[in-house]
């Protein structure tokens, strides 16, 4: 799967659910979707060879793009295949409950689950 099938599957997930998909603050940002007030800025990562570096790199983006950490209603999320959440998690759940940063995993046929409940 590649970052762009999962963001397109993240994307109308978070449609289903009543969010707008818009252009963001930062023009490097996968994803940015508002809703009632909330501001969700999102980073991407498809499957790659080389899952563990790449996990890194995912978690190194997604820090360098919370321009509006502690401001009410922003929010921040990487999303991943499944196949590579393992990897992601590998950053201790306290460090991203400190952080406010949620993981989600989408599925070979493009359903979406929240990977670090």
């Amino acid at each position: 799967m590649t970052e762009n099938e999962v963001a397109t599957a993240f994307a109308a997930w978070l449609e289903r659910d009543g969010w707008t998909i818009s252009p963001g603050p930062d023009r490097y940002l996968d994803l940015y979707a508002i809703r009632a007030g909330d501001r969700l800025h999102v980073e991407a990562k498809g499957a790659t060879q080389d899952k563990g570096i790449d996990a890194d790199i995912l978690w190194g983006q997604i820090l360098r793009r919370m321009s509006e950490f502690g401001t009410p209603g922003a929010r921040y999320a990487i999303v991943v295949p499944d196949s590579v959440k393992w990897h992601t998690l590998r950053v201790p759940a306290r460090v991203r409950a400190l952080l406010g940063i949620e993981v989600y995993a989408v599925t070979d046929n493009g359903s979406v689950a929240r990977a670090d409940a």
